[in-house]
Parts: C-alpha cells; sequence; structure tokens
C-alpha cells in the first residue's frame, strides 16, 4: 500500500477518528487503495472511546442466536414513528422526506452485514451482554412479570424465552406497536481483559479518594455488603466503547493504514461536485495540501461544544456537554463556502449533568447523569413539586428542562440509604460526593441549596414554597412507595422502569417495583442541569452518505458520517446504541461506496 501520508497525495482522507471514522478508514483499506485518517486531537476514538459502547442493530448474529429475530420492514417503521411528527406509513416514504426514509431503511437492513463483515475479517467480535444483565439487572421476583406486561396479552413466548428477554438490553421506547421485540438488538464489542482492566482502573485512580470516601461514610452493613460486589458497575460498563475502537485501531495499524494526530482539516478545495484538495495544519502549524483522488469523507463529530453557555440556545439551557472536547462543528465551519446542505437545528440528544461539576470541568462533564438506580428518591423543581415519573429515560427526563426557565434546575431529593448506593459515572449521584447537599429536614435542605446555587453564580433560587411543598411530596411519595400505585405519575407502571435499571432494592417490605419509602428526616439533595451528548443536525447526507448540495444532488466524491451528517432520530433517543450504531454503520458503508467496493456486502 502507498505510503500517503508522505505522497502529500491520496485516494480517500477520512476526517476524525472516532468509530464513523474509524469504521469508514476499515472498510476503504480492503479496497487496497491508499487510505489515510487524520485526527486534530491527540487522541483516538472520540466519545466512544470513554461510552458504554452500545451498538443497535437489529437481527445481529447473537441475537439470532439466542433466537431474538424481528421484521426488518418493522423497525424502519418504529424509528420514523418514534422520530417524526409526520410518520404515516399509508404514505410515499412513510410521510417524511426520501433522504429520511432511505437513510432509515439503509441503517436498519445494512447493519448486520457490516458487523458480520467485522467479524468475519476479524476486525471486531461482538456480543450481547446477557450474563451481565442477568447479574446485576435481572430480578427473579418482578423482571418476568415486567417483560410479561411489556408485549402483552396475546404474546406466545413461554417462560423460559420470557426470561431470556429479561436478561437482554431493552429498546427504551418499547411500547410502540411497530416494535414487537424490543429487545435483543445491542451488541458491544466483546471483552477483553487487557482494556476493561485499562478502563475500570483508570477511573478507579481518579475517583479512589472519593471511593474510599463513600465507602467509610456509610453507616449500614447491607449498603456495605451492596457496594462492594457492584464496584465495577460505577464505570458506567466495561470498557466495551474502548475495546471497540483499539479493535479498530490495531486493525488499521496492521493494515498500514496512516492515523495522524494532532492534524487539522482547514480548508477544502472544489471543482464542481468534486474535492480536489485539502489543506490540513499540523500541531507545528504547518500547512500540508493533499491532493484527494478518490474521496473525502468527514467523520468529525457533533457540535455540542457549541451550546454550552448561557444564551446559546434559548430552548436548550445546556450546562455540560460528555462528548470529546473537538466536537465543535468542524464541518459545518470549514464548507461554509461550499454548496452543502445544512440542517443548522442541533436537535441535541440530552441528559442531566451535575452543576458543580459542570463548573468545575468548564462545561465538559464526562459524568453525565444517565441512570437513576435505586427507588428511595424523587425529583422536584424549584417549589418542591415532583414533574416526572423519574425513571424516565435519561433523553426523556431531560426534555423537562427545555424551554421551561422554571425548570432550568432540578432537584433529587433521597434518603441516605440512596445516597450510601447509588453513586458513580452516569448515575445519579456523583463520585465525589461533595456536591450533596444534606439538610435535617425540609426547611435546612431549602436554605443549603440555595447556598449552593449562590456559590456556583446560578441567578436560579427556589421558590419561597418550596420546603413547605417539599414535605408533602415526600408524604405523598411514601404512600405511593407503601401502596405500590404512583397516582400522580405512574413510576413503576411502564415495564422500563424495571427492566432498564438494575434490580430493585429488595431488602425493604414496600409492593412498589420501583419505589421505597425515603426513611428519616434527614435529607440529600443534588442540583441538576441540562447536558448534551451529542447533536442531531449536521450536514444533509444521501443513503450512501454523500453530502447533497442545494438541490438535493449528491456531491461526487464528498461524505459525511457519523454525529457530522444530520440525523434521522431528528432529536430523538429511542434505543441507546444508535449513535455509535450510525456511525459504525454508515462509516462503513461509505468507505466501501468511496472506493467502488459496495459489492463486497
Amino acid at each position: 500500500m502507498k505510503q500517503a501520508a508522505q505522497a502529500r497525495e491520496v485516494d480517500v482522507l477520512v476526517v476524525g477518528a472516532g468509530v464513523a471514522g474509524l469504521s469508514a478508514a476499515t472498510a476503504a483499506a480492503w479496497s487496497g487503495k491508499s487510505v489515510v485518517l487524520i485526527e486534530k486531537s491527540d487522541t483516538i476514538g472520540g466519545t466512544a472511546a470513554i461510552a458504554n459502547g452500545s451498538i443497535w442493530i437489529p437481527n445481529n448474529d447473537p441475537a439470532i442466536a439466542n433466537g431474538f429475530t424481528c421484521d426488518l420492514e418493522s423497525q424502519v417503521r418504529f424509528i420514523l414513528s418514534e422520530c417524526w411528527d409526520g410518520f404515516d406509513e399509508s404514505q410515499k416514504w412513510c410521510g417524511v422526506s426520501k433522504e429520511t426514509f432511505l437513510r432509515v431503511d439503509r441503517y436498519v437492513k445494512s447493519g448486520l452485514r457490516v458487523a458480520r463483515d467485522l467479524t468475519n475479517t476479524r476486525v471486531q467480535t461482538f456480543t450481547q451482554l446477557d450474563k451481565i444483565f442477568k447479574r446485576y439487572f435481572f430480578s427473579t421476583k418482578d423482571s418476568v412479570d415486567s417483560v410479561r406486561q411489556a408485549l402483552g396479552p396475546n404474546h406466545s413466548r413461554s417462560d423460559d424465552e420470557l426470561a431470556k428477554a429479561a436478561c437482554s438490553s431493552w429498546d427504551y421506547h418499547w411500547e410502540n406497536k411497530f416494535n414487537k421485540v424490543p429487545y435483543g438488538k445491542h451488541i458491544w464489542a466483546a471483552f477483553d481483559l487487557r482494556l476493561a482492566g485499562k478502563f475500570f482502573f483508570s477511573g478507579f485512580r481518579k475517583h479512589l479518594w472519593h471511593i474510599v470516601q463513600n465507602m467509610v461514610s456509610i453507616r449500614s452493613l447491607s449498603s456495605l455488603a451492596d457496594q462492594i460486589p457492584n464496584l465495577f458497575t460505577k464505570f458506567w460498563g466495561f470498557g466495551s466503547g474502548l475495546i471497540l475502537v483499539e479493535r479498530f485501531r490495531k486493525h488499521l495499524d496492521r493494515q498500514k493504514v496512516p492515523i495522524l494526530k494532532r492534524h487539522e482539516l482547514v480548508a477544502v478545495a472544489t471543482n464542481g461536485d468534486r474535492v480536489t484538495s485539502v489543506d490540513v495544519q499540523t500541531a507545528d502549524r504547518q500547512t500540508l495540501t493533499w491532493k484527494i483522488r478518490d474521496a473525502l469523507i468527514i467523520a468529525s463529530g457533533c457540535f455540542s461544544h457549541q451550546l454550552t453557555g448561557d444564551g446559546v440556545q434559548d430552548s436548550y439551557s445546556v450546562k455540560s456537554s460528555c462528548v470529546a472536547p473537538g466536537n465543535d462543528g468542524d464541518a459545518i465551519r470549514i464548507l461554509k463556502n461550499a454548496d452543502v446542505q445544512v440542517n443548522q437545528n442541533p436537535r441535541p440528544v440530552l441528559a442531566q449533568t451535575v452543576i458543580q461539576l459542570a463548573k468545575e470541568k468548564n462545561a465538559i462533564s464526562h459524568e453525565p447523569v444517565f441512570y437513576f438506580y435505586g427507588d428511595s428518591f424523587f425529583l422536584v423543581d424549584r417549589h418542591g413539586r415532583r414533574v416526572m415519573n423519574e425513571k424516565l429515560t435519561y433523553h426523556d427526563r431531560a426534555q423537562h428542562h427545555v424551554g421551561n426557565a422554571e425548570q432550568e434546575f432540578l432537584f433529587l431529593v433521597c434518603d441516605r440509604r440512596f445516597k450510601e448506593r447509588y453513586w458513580g459515572l452516569g448515575i445519579a449521584v456523583p463520585f465525589d460526593q461533595k456536591h450533596m447537599i444534606v439538610g435535617n429536614n425540609e426547611s435546612t435542605l431549602h436554605e443549603e441549596i440555595d447556598r449552593e446555587l449562590r456559590d456556583n453564580d446560578c441567578d436560579f433560587r427556589l421558590a419561597d414554597n418550596f420546603s413547605a411543598n417539599l414535605r408533602e411530596t415526600k408524604i405523598a411519595f411514601n404512600e405511593f412507595a407503601r401502596t405500590g400505585d404512583d397516582r400522580e405519575f405512574g413510576r413503576g407502571k411502564n415495564a422500563f422502569d424495571v427492566l432498564g435499571y438494575m434490580k430493585p432494592d429488595r431488602d425493604h417490605d414496600a409492593p412498589s417495583r420501583s419505589m421505597q419509602p425515603l426513611a428519616g428526616e434527614e435529607l440529600y439533595a443534588c442540583i441538576y442541569g441540562l447536558s448534551t451528548f451529542g447533536t442531531h443536525g449536521g450536514l444533509v447526507c444521501d443513503e450512501d452518505s454523500r453530502v447533497l448540495n442545494s438541490a438535493g444532488d449528491p456531491w461526487n466524491n464528498l461524505y459525511a458520517v457519523g454525529t457530522c451528517a444530520a440525523s434521522f432520530l431528528n432529536g430523538h433517543y429511542p434505543s441507546h446504541g444508535m449513535s455509535i450504531g450510525t456511525g459504525m454503520v454508515f462509516g462503513y458503508l461509505a468507505g466501501l461506496h468511496a472506493t467502488s467496493n459496495t459489492k463486497r456486502l
């Protein structure tokens, strides 16, 4: 293979070394043509390297082996109906644009072939984490009943099949009528002891002092016994995202594909509908010009970091982002003078963040609040009233912050038991529990929360009626937990409230599957604001990931993949794994298309 990095001329240049870029470079290299991958930062893997690493691919091979298969046409309609208000299956393209329909159709129907090709060539090995889900998520008391409830009375599955489904990973919106098999579609890079250990010990070293503090502060022997075996769960998975990235990197190294770090794309030259050359700036500020013979594939990430800060977006008062720092809209900026279609609406994928961490980390917080494990807690607004079923998915839960100044911040309120057990990366309570607020009762908690808001330069304050309403909210919630019926928001009636979370607390007598009464007068609180882990705006592409011009025609050799391309998810998130999944699949397909090698699949 040509050493294109020295020749300053290349068949395929890939920009961005996240999963989408790594996948694109892998596919392009099968052709034998020269491929170079550049990355402006000094790290490889982007956001995926620090993520859980789930990949949404229906009818994947591990699912088929487990007996989980679904109709792919229905899966196309599942995504479209969840993400587009204009969806109408009786209309052409189901009521959405042709480009949107074809991209969803391509993703759903090509995902298995991409994953299988990566497996057959030993680039990747994929698995489902059924053993992990059985160990940490499966409840003999609740899980099978929850699956039975979710699938409805007309299902024909045996109890053994229901138990197997309960040990699988579920889509977030299982109740959609097109989603008849709402589980088994997620795969992860198969376990690698060295890389999983690297992932775990990196987090362990970073948070060791916090972990020691948390363990020492535990007063209950039952909580201490609970925490020790669950320590691995504190780090948001087992490093599957890092494993995925490292396997791509090692393969490209074997294929002698250069990965040039600290090389930033700064300009693109075009002639008609073709990219002819690019300028790349190196770490020492030298500008290199490369002639592009076949294709430029841009995988430079989203523009989440353009959304952080006061007044950036009126609807989205984003306090932090958990994506890699380089995600600041490079592709849109570099191509601003080219004839390309750009969807400027960011439609961010949302979660929550602990506001003190957002401030400490200058709006880059890799401890977003994804999961509310545990039962003895609720969320309230500035008036001390609950506003939702707190077991909603992180993206749906975060919507309660959007477009409502009264709910710019929301407040977790919990008892000591919850505080002792549910801390860690991606979990409700941060590692560093100095960010937890404690009060002997509702009134002192009110005072302490306002003090914390002031100390963090927030103009936001609790309402005068906060403590009185909080007292009533706690009484009502405890009654709901004791009766097993959340008459306000139905928490626990949704099957995801059980199946999507770790085992419910079961050393108590409350009948609820997802609520436990808060014990004692002492209360703890945490302040949450809005966080983003991606955006859905970007360059508009066809189903082959070719960028479209203003007339709707595709460029000849300009591709966009990953989160720099406008997403068909349209600001929604029907299931985890769709960000990495679309990046990996469309990246691979773009690499094959750019090198006229589509028959490979």
